[in-house]
């Protein structure tokens, strides 16, 4: 499993879609990324650009914290 899908499992367990990481994601011009990007990328057509899964690992982050808060309620 490459790292865009463990990032994609991570934040959207393992039936998510490209729409939702499309929704997520920003790309260079400040603009939410195209669907059809992020599938050319999912198929292994194109490898993602870094800074793309710089965003998905920062997703991740924030999703960490969120967990643990979650974790440590009583």
């Amino acid at each position: 499993m490459n790292q865009l899908h463990i990032y994609a499992t991570a934040l959207f367990g393992e039936h998510y879609t490209a729409a939702q990481l499309a929704k997520i994601l920003i790309n260079a011009n400040g603009e939410p990324m195209n669907r059809k990007s992020v599938q050319n990328w999912l198929r292994g057509d194109y490898q993602p650009p870094e800074m793309v899964l710089k965003q998905l690992r920062k997703e991740c982050e924030k999703r960490l914290v969120i967990l643990c808060k979650a974790l440590a309620l009583n």
